[in-house]
């Protein structure tokens, strides 16, 4: 019976539907109509702009004049709508609704022939959001500097205060570990999103990225230490566009992709198909970049239909696959192991939406997807061979109705996700004299379990005169290894300086987060922890936070926004993770307590005339305290971890982050920029019996010097990248575009983590270079 429903789920996959385009984002529709002065419709084109997103995008109405934006964040937009013998017509739009707002243009006949530039959208102060998290919209995308595949998103969001990419691409808001929660076109993925875990996004498709850290609205859960909202590329410009790119560089990289849409009156569809390889895809922990070769493809499909003006559904399947081999260390290497993983991906979603009346609106959604990852090790792999096949299947179903009345936009809503988790595990030693004299040979392990999770919310945003206030409550249930229940109550409070583009806020959010569901069954087992004496006994527990927040925002000439903060994080069962050995297999553990706390600070310049760029910095301090719970601890310095009770620096706590990026466009479509970071260095966890003369033998001398032994620490690092583009060919709607990126410049070695207890080593990019083509049409 089981494998008939395994055969019935792949086989229907491609027509169900990935992406919810209402399940958990703020966005409205906007329904323009373009007339002439007696009515009758006009076909345009429409530009949509706003600097406070970094969005700039063209379409074109039908031949009666109309077009539908869906989707749009809500906030403020420029219109600038032309046609040929008629006078331009240019106006901000508030959206301030999720229901459909109509919007009405009316053109005039042009006494002579004109024609209109649009200069970039007057920055405002948005007091809707109270923290309302940082925009990377699709002009900073495409300008980019290359990187490795698959982590173009997760490089962006990286640039932002207050997070930080530890190895192999895992993203760590304000220090927490397993606290990512993504949000694809609506539809939330609480799982881990890093390359090594999953068939990543690439930046090739999403049109804009939304992150926050904190005011979260109370229909986010699960996993919150911070949210990335990730909007999909879509045209709804009638007939046929798309883009196909393709981009090469360092260490034999190659990938290419494929974006189209086709919109009519009342239908769109959408494709996206793309493919890559290379010879670096995680960070290895050797200068040698040893057997780091990956390959992988994905493809999505998309319909967004309009049953009639209140009716609306939206069908999307998705289907990823990585193959990629596990970086060896020298010893490793010479010792000829090879380790390969691959992952793999696929899932659809089906959203449909009823406008009740012009302000009120219902949603309802349905999806399901499957995860699998796999291990395999050859017999020559050292100090164990390493074997896994793990994997999850989930079913999410949701509803929600939201309104808008007079000041206030609120909204309720319920979902279930049911997640069906498997996981096989097996070692044998190669090596035994290397790891804990008491650890058996030999070890297998096979389990399967059922997660239930249900949630319910309300929420309201509320704006009167110069104050803003967001509330919300959340109820959420969990049933797995442990059952567990939490209401989480969620408050924004922001005035509004009537003397001055100044904003002040405050925000508490109370977050109840599950943990992680790669390899939990493993790190929860009495099997596993009767391995040896360095376990906990105790299943890994959910974790709860009190998360505050003070800040403020500024606008200056109407170019440049300033926005900062002052924040504090308590959380009880900190999350955390054990990586083991260098398989790259991560176990999930949690620690008894943790308080975060930093500053925070970007400046934001969108354009100003033909510049732009930003300046984003972070001071963030994070202590942790034992005992640690769950794992899979083979050291022998783990055991003090499982019985004390002392404080420490967490595995994220570095004290300095720094990013800043300045571009320069020319008149001629021409652009040149330059981007710079600097990390200070995170901790090192040698534990008491490291044997430095150990160290030697495996890590080169260029690699310690590289950390600093008395201080427990890698020592700061730092990256300068240049990166040119031209638009080499326009013609209407079509475009041909060239961008080359030159990354690390002076060819810095930077190491990322150093040989800990709890994590491995892990080197970042040497010198590298791509070059980049892209055809619009």
């Amino acid at each position: 019976m089981q494998r008939i429903r395994s055969i019935l789920f792949m086989c229907a996959a491609p027509f169900l539907f990935f992406a919810s385009t209402h399940a958990q984002e703020l966005a409205g529709d906007l329904r323009i109509n373009v007339t002439d002065v007696t009515g009758s419709g006009l076909q345009a084109s429409v530009q949509v702009s706003t600097d406070a997103q970094h969005l700039q995008q063209f379409f074109q109405t039908d031949p009666q004049g109309q077009l539908t934006l869906k989707h749009l964040r809500l906030g403020v937009y420029r219109l600038t709508i032309q046609r040929p013998g008629f006078s331009p017509e240019s106006q901000n739009i508030n959206l301030d609704s999720q229901a459909p707002q109509p919007l009405r243009i009316v053109l005039k006949i042009a006494s002579e022939m004109t024609s209109v530039e649009v200069s970039a959208t007057s920055l405002v102060l948005d007091v809707g959001g109270i923290a309302d998290g940082q925009n990377i919209g699709r002009s900073v995308l495409n300008t980019q500097s290359g990187t490795s595949p698959g982590r173009q998103l997760i490089e962006a969001v990286n640039s932002q205060p207050g997070w930080l990419l530890e190895a192999d691409g895992v993203l760590h808001p304000r220090g927490s570990e397993y606290g990512t929660l993504f949000v694809l076109d609506g539809f939330p993925l609480s799982d881990n999103r890093s390359p090594a875990f999953a068939p990543a996004t690439d930046a090739d498709d999403p049109d804009s990225i939304r992150v926050m850290t904190s005011s979260f609205a109370a229909e986010y859960g699960r996993k919150l230490g911070g949210v990335v909202e990730v909007n999909s590329r879509k045209d709804f410009s009638p007939g046929f566009h798309g883009t196909l790119s393709g981009q090469a560089g360092s260490f034999a990289t190659g990938d290419t992709s494929f974006t189209g849409h086709y919109a009519a009156s009342h239908y769109s569809l959408g494709l996206n198909l793309s493919g890559f390889r290379t010879d670096r895809y995680l960070d290895p922990p050797s200068l040698e970049n040893f057997t780091n070769e990956a390959q992988g493809r994905s493809a999505s499909a998309s319909l967004d239909v309009d049953l009639n003006s209140t009716n609306n559904i939206r069908l999307t399947s998705w289907r990823g696959h990585t193959d990629f081999l596990v970086p060896n260390d020298p010893l490793q290497q010479q010792a000829g192991q090879l380790q390969s993983r691959s992952t793999q991906e696929s899932g659809g979603n089906i959203a449909y939406r009823h406008l009740f009346t012009p302000n009120l609106l219902g949603a309802v959604r349905f999806s399901a997807r499957d995860l699998t990852a796999r291990l395999d090790s050859n017999p020559q792999s050292t100090p164990m061979l390493v074997t896994q096949d793990r994997g999850f299947r989930e079913y999410y179903s949701a509803a929600s109705l939201s309104g808008h009345i007079k000041h206030h936009e609120w909204k309720i809503g319920v979902d279930n996700v049911r997640t069906s988790i498997r996981e096989q595990f097996g070692y044998h030693l190669t090596d035994p004299a290397s790891l804990d004299s008491d650890l058996p040979a030999n070890f297998e392990f096979l389990g399967a379990h059922i997660a239930h999770e249900q949630s319910a919310y309300i929420q309201d945003a509320l704006q009167w005169r110069a104050f803003s206030m967001n509330v919300g409550l959340r109820w959420d249930h969990y049933s797995f290894l442990v059952s567990d229940q939490a209401f989480s109550p969620r408050l924004g409070l922001g005035w509004r300086s009537p003397i001055s583009d100044l904003f002040f806020y405050a925000s508490y959010d109370r977050a109840f987060s599950t943990p992680a569901f790669e390899n939990l069954l493993l790190s929860s087992s009495q099997a596993a922890q009767s391995l040896t004496g360095n376990s906990s006994a105790l299943p890994i527990p959910t974790s709860r936070g009190d998360f505050y927040e003070v800040g403020l925002r500024k606008v200056w000439f109407s170019r440049a926004r300033l926005d900062a903060n002052y924040f504090v994080r308590d959380i009880r069962n900190f999350a955390d993770d054990d990586v083991l050995l260098n398989t790259g297999v991560s176990i999930p553990i949690s620690f008894s307590r943790a308080r975060i706390k930093g500053i925070e600070a970007k400046l934001d310049i969108p354009q100003w005339g033909r510049f732009s760029g930003f300046l984003s910095y972070s001071n963030q301090i994070g202590i942790g305290t034992l005992p640690i719970t769950g794992g899979l601890l083979f050291d022998v310095d783990a055991e003090s971890l499982l019985r004390s009770h002392a404080s420490f620096a967490i595995s994220q706590d570095q004290r300095n982050t720094a990013h800043a990026v300045v571009r320069y466009r020319s008149p001629f479509g021409f652009w040149i920029g330059g981007s710079g970071a600097y990390g200070s260095g995170l901790p090192v966890e040698l534990g008491e019996n490291f044997d430095p003369a150990k160290l030697n033998t495996i890590y080169s001398a260029a690699i310690l010097e590289r950390v600093n032994f008395a201080a427990q620490r890698v020592r700061p690092s730092s990256s300068l990248d240049i990166s040119a583009g031209s638009t080499l060919w326009t013609h209407e709607s079509r475009a041909l575009r060239l961008q080359g990126d030159i990354g690390n410049i002076t060819n810095k070695l930077n190491v990322i983590n150093f040989a800990g207890l709890l994590s491995g080593t892990a080197l970042g990019m040497p010198r590298h270079y791509s070059l980049k083509a892209e055809l619009a049409f």
